[in-house]
């Protein structure tokens, strides 16, 4: 009879779910402060995990942008022809100089300066009182043949002799149509000789070249000789590591990140038999970056993170405990109007579980957040274009579900303890 009488008294008392959420919320509006304080150690702790977690994500660096700046040329009577590469302070002297010196026949006096924009600058370095010329970045410097003008002269005889030769018999021919059809012919092959000659004599300054760019594949990170190679003939991505000279010392070869133009980011493990033979296969194209992180960094940062979330949980753990040490006395009177153990603990942990995931989700917000800021103007905002929406929402989850497993785990001892008071025990108790 007694048991059955606790049998009913068990199911009138232990309430719905629905109705312990609503009570829960009740309890964390009435003790607000108290809920601010237990839900600031879990916000500390998940915005410190998110935001490692964000920073493993987005720690290979941006893509080196494929461009070039033009180079300064040196062409004609120099004793190697040169392309060299833009310096602050760079002048005319100082490139010729650079391309070994002036070749023999060098004509000194008329050293021209063919500038970006098109302008030239005639430079008369026989005269030693001649101001140098400041070079920008795109600008010739042609150094033309002393014997040029020799050159032309002969050039322009040799064309007129042949032009008035060619005229001559160009004018004995009978018909009138073929007369006239020869002597344009003759015209126009004196004017392309004579042109062709001119141009060639060593007087005339050539077309600034022209700047391309070549699109490469860049190795990045723990590798002992980082590098930008062009990407063709289906480089692999064993033979790219190869290629920088293998591992550093503090190489994490179990999370070496791909990150190709285009798709998805990939993340491969050489340490398995499975990551090896994807570094044989896997092909590198224009833009793609390859980036082996440092191992000693990524385990300093777990470790970091393990410490916070034990120091997070104790505090939490603390704040639970002196939450139930105040309502001893409504644990007491719940329990004297027939509430089971049972339904006291679920009260407590779905406090703590709504507290978690309220908790979780701002410090994933903060977390990732602030991460995200930094990298993008320290880094650039390219950066997080490498983050995906899976590993975003991945993020999420860890977040949350670390932070709320963390909060129950950490309510489960002062729950029970609450539940197993004896009332009369709760209702004794003075705070």
């Amino acid at each position: 009879m007694v048991a059955d009488s606790k049998r009913g008294v068990g199911r009138q008392i232990h309430l719905p779910l629905g109705r312990a959420f609503l009570i829960s919320v009740k309890s964390i509006k009435i003790r607000f402060w108290r809920s601010v304080i237990t839900a600031a150690g879990i916000f500390l702790g998940i915005a410190f995990l998110v935001s490692v977690l964000a920073q493993l994500a987005l720690q290979a660096p941006p893509v080196p942008k494929e461009f070039a700046y033009p180079n300064v040329y040196v062409r004609g009577m120099v004793k190697r022809p040169l392309d060299k590469s833009m310096e602050p302070g760079i002048t005319a002297k100082s490139v010729i100089e650079t391309a070994g010196g002036y070749a023999t026949k060098a004509d000194k006096r008329t050293v021209t300066v063919v500038k970006k924009e098109g302008d030239r600058v005639i430079l008369d370095f026989e005269n030693a009182a001649t101001p140098d010329t400041r070079l920008a970045a795109g600008d010739l410097v042609f150094v033309p043949d002393s014997g040029g003008r020799l050159k032309q002269l002969i050039v322009a005889l040799v064309v007129l002799t042949a032009a008035i030769v060619g005229l001559v018999l160009c004018q004995r021919v009978a018909d009138r149509k073929k007369r006239i059809v020869s002597t344009t012919a003759v015209i126009v092959l004196g004017i392309f000789a004579l042109s062709f000659g001119l141009t060639h004599s060593g007087l005339t300054p050539p077309k600034t070249p022209k700047v391309t760019v070549v699109q490469s594949y860049h190795t990045r990170g723990e590798l002992k000789v980082p590098t930008d190679q062009p990407a063709g003939g289906g480089v692999t991505l064993e033979k790219a590591l190869a290629t920088s000279g293998g591992f550093a010392g503090n190489a994490d070869r179990r999370h070496v990140i791909v990150i190709k133009r285009n798709a998805p980011k990939k993340q491969v493990d050489l340490k398995t038999a499975q990551g090896a033979a994807l570094a044989r296969t896997l092909t590198l194209g224009p833009g793609d970056l390859v980036y082996v992180p440092d191992a000693t960094a990524r385990n300093r940062q777990i470790w970091l993170v393990i410490m916070s979330l034990v120091v997070c949980t104790i505090g939490i753990s603390n704040s639970m405990l002196m939450s139930v040490t105040e309502r001893f006395k409504e644990i007491g009177t719940m329990k004297c109007l027939g509430a089971l153990d049972k339904f006291v603990v679920e009260l407590f942990l779905l406090e703590a579980m709504l507290l978690g995931v309220g908790a979780s989700f701002a410090g994933w917000v903060v977390g990732f957040g602030l991460m995200a800021l930094l990298a993008g103007a320290t880094q650039g905002w390219g950066l997080l274009l490498q983050l995906t929406m899976v590993e975003i929402l991945r993020m999420l989850g860890i977040a949350v579900g670390v932070g709320t497993a963390l909060t129950t785990i950490a309510t489960i001892a002062p729950a029970i303890r609450a539940a197993q008071m004896p009332p009369a025990a709760a209702l004794r108790v003075e705070i």
